[in-house]
């Protein structure tokens, strides 16, 4: 008696021509095809990251230069590339001279333009000489201000001043109610201001701007406040605003000579390194300069040198000596 169908053994069908797995040999083959790929690659990347590394510092000095070059002639104003720490440089662009300095309580205050009343008072704004202010822990702390006057910056051409945009009165408007948007509006912008940071050219020394400038229309001068803790900023001095925040250089790399390598101040940086460029209105050069960047793992110095024209050159040289400390210039 034949079985049933569903209980017969499937019949197997032969292996087709060309189907066999792979040998050990073959895929010894592979693998070793596959590792040699992974080394050339490597090698590869390694050897293009060597390259930009031996490259980044002095890329990011001369695009720095370059930028402060532009903005010269664009602005028509001095600039300057200013370095500001061991590995730290900033773009500054000059304002003027501190007029005078003062401390205690400030008011501020803003004429309302009124077709009823031209001579009404504007809005009024006490600023007291203490006031209080995030730390770089978002912490709140109490500094004390101190008022930076300039009789002759046109702060306002450098974009840096505020106002308010002045309200017509309406008949339906009183002065009072207008007086107190004002004042509310004043307040506000002078309390909520995010700050920029301000130069000091005679010590190279800078504070954030905790009141922003104000046009003192009675005095003709330009005033404003910061932290009375900073060190300079006072009658006489220079001063100029970022253009761009601080920079710094890539990992690696310092301003050779530019701190102090003694047991106590190891990588202290130097108040005499007094090294910086800067550029007039035409693009052209006060006086020529060489920045050398020393890069510490290849130990090499890389000069980025600024002729009177303005013109940016770049040469890498060995140095197996080390250097960035005291006589390594």
């Amino acid at each position: 008696m034949a079985p049933h169908p569903l209980f017969r053994r499937p019949r197997r069908r032969p292996a087709a021509p060309g189907r066999a797995g792979f040998t050990l040999l073959e895929l010894v083959a592979v693998i070793g095809i596959i590792a040699l790929m992974a080394v050339v690659v490597v090698a590869g990347f390694s050897g293009i990251m060597k390259a930009v590394s031996a490259t980044s510092g002095t890329d990011a000095m001369r695009r720095a230069l370059n930028l402060a070059r532009q903005q010269a002639c664009v602005d028509g104003e001095d600039t300057y590339v200013w370095v500001t720490g061991v590995n730290t440089f900033a773009v500054v662009r000059k304002a003027g001279t501190i007029s005078s300095t003062a401390s205690g309580q400030r008011t501020f205050s803003q004429r309302t333009k009124s077709r009823t009343d031209p001579d009404k008072p504007g809005a009024t704004v006490r600023v007291d000489v203490s006031r209080k202010k995030k730390n770089k822990n978002g912490r709140e702390v109490w500094i004390t201000l101190k008022w930076i006057e300039d009789d002759y910056a046109d702060l306002a051409g450098a974009g840096q001043s505020f106002s308010l945009n002045s309200m017509d009165e309406s008949e339906e408007e009183s002065s009072s109610q207008q007086y107190g948007e004002e004042t509310d509006r004043l307040e506000e912008l002078i309390q909520s201001y995010d700050g920029i940071k301000v130069f000091d050219m005679n010590t190279a020394s800078m504070a954030d701007v905790e009141v922003p400038p104000w046009f003192e229309g009675d005095d003709d001068a330009w005033v404003f406040g910061i932290d009375s803790s900073v060190s300079g900023f006072d009658a006489g001095s220079d001063y100029g605003w970022l253009i761009y925040p601080e920079q710094s250089l890539p990992g690696g790399y310092v301003f050779k000579g530019s701190y102090s390598t003694s047991d106590d101040t190891a990588g202290d940086f130097k108040s005499n390194y007094d090294k910086k460029i800067h550029f007039l209105s035409d693009g052209s050069v006060e006086r020529a300069e060489t920045f050398e960047l020393y890069e510490t793992a290849a130990k090499k110095t890389h000069k980025v040198s600024v002729d009177g024209t303005g013109k940016v050159t770049i040469t890498i040289e060995g140095d197996d000596q080390g250097g960035g400390g005291e006589g390594g210039n």
